[in-house]
C-alpha cells in the first residue's frame, strides 16, 4: 500500500505547547489493515504527543486544534 507523504505543513513557527521548545517531529504510523495512516506532533526535548490526524490513499485530515495548539500551519 502507498500512502501520500506524512503531512505537508509548515514547521518554521512550530513549537511544544508545554515547554516551547521549536524542534517538532511529525510522526506516522502506518495502519494497514484500515488503510489509513495515524499521524502524531511530538516534541523532541520533553517529549509531549498528541494526535494530529489521520491519512489516506484518497487525502488526509488534520485536526485543527492540533495545529493551532503546535503552531502548525
Amino acid at each position: 500500500m502507498t500512502l501520500p507523504p506524512a503531512v505537508d505543513v509548515d514547521l518554521s513557527l512550530a513549537c511544544c505547547p508545554a515547554c516551547a521548545h521549536e524542534r517538532v517531529v511529525i510522526d506516522r504510523e502506518n495502519l494497514p489493515r484500515l488503510g489509513v495512516a495515524r499521524l502524531t506532533v511530538s516534541c523532541a526535548l520533553c517529549l509531549q504527543v498528541e494526535p494530529l490526524g489521520w491519512s489516506t490513499r484518497k487525502g488526509r485530515y488534520l485536526f485543527p486544534w492540533a495545529l493551532r495548539r503546535w503552531g502548525l500551519a
